[in-house]
């Protein structure tokens, strides 16, 4: 996943990062952890690792407005939180074909 993350200024690899630990720590100083289960919270770190995965630095009404293949690709309807969803989608599909070799 490190690979999709593209190298703009904020959106970047770093901040992928910096969101999955915060959100570790949050996990742990309101006590979630306590009550989610391993796979709950295996599932919101990699959400949040990857909540800006392929980001290319500027914002939806952007995309849209310029008529971009991601807008069209996904109907002018949040076309970065699509892409996002897919690449994460991406990722699961191609861990889960490689440990079932």
């Amino acid at each position: 996943m490190c690979k999709r993350y593209l190298g703009n200024f904020y959106h970047n690899l770093w901040h992928g990062a910096d969101v999955c630990f915060t959100t570790w720590r949050l996990l742990h100083d309101t006590k979630c952890v306590e009550w989610m289960t391993q796979v709950e919270v295996f599932a919101a770190l990699v959400a949040a690792y990857g909540h800006d995965v392929g980001h290319p630095g500027v914002g939806n009404p952007f995309l849209v407005q310029t008529g971009s293949d991601l807008a069209l690709l996904h109907n002018d309807h949040s076309p970065l939180e699509n892409m996002h969803a897919a690449i994460l989608a991406g990722v699961r599909a191609m861990v889960q074909r490689s440990t079932a070799a």
